[in-house]
């Protein structure tokens, strides 16, 4: 595809999305700084589909993004889902977009850059995706294991 789409596969005979406006906003934002972009929002029961495994194996970033995950595991579910399907070349980066404690009791041992929003507002997303995509450094410590951002 040439153009940036928000895609939302099925998942089990059931469409994927119930996306709110800052999901929607958020993959605006990845979708006017990368080419061939795709917004696939995952629910509950998520699942690996063909279509998202297409995705994954010419895709050189993945950005996965969290909400209060420290508190439902099927995110870190979905997380690991795409984590194991995605392909060798392809860079994860994990965001959470409330609170940095989404990642705090997760065992997760593949490679992945880590951000987190500290709230779930459009101009933190914004920000966010300008961090990813190199446009602004970030700055600051994250109180969550003593982390410095880098």
């Amino acid at each position: 595809m040439d153009d940036a789409q928000n895609t939302f596969p099925e998942n089990n005979g059931k469409i994927g999305n119930k996306a709110v406006p800052s999901d929607t906003f958020f993959g605006s934002c990845i979708s006017a700084r990368a080419t061939n972009a795709h917004h696939i929002v995952y629910t509950r029961d998520f699942a690996i589909t063909r279509e998202v495994e297409k995705y994954l194996s010419v895709a050189k970033y993945a950005v996965f993004a969290t909400r209060n995950a420290d508190r439902s595991a099927w995110q870190l579910e979905a997380l690991l889902a795409i984590a194991q399907a995605k392909g060798a070349e392809t860079e994860l980066v994990v965001i959470s977009t409330c609170a940095p404690y989404d990642l705090l009791n997760a065992k997760l041992v593949f490679p992945f850059a880590y951000l987190a929003t500290f709230e779930f507002t459009p101009p933190a997303l914004e920000t966010a995706a300008r961090v990813i995509f190199g446009e602004i450094k970030p700055t600051g410590k994250v109180p969550v294991l003593g982390g410095d951002v880098l």
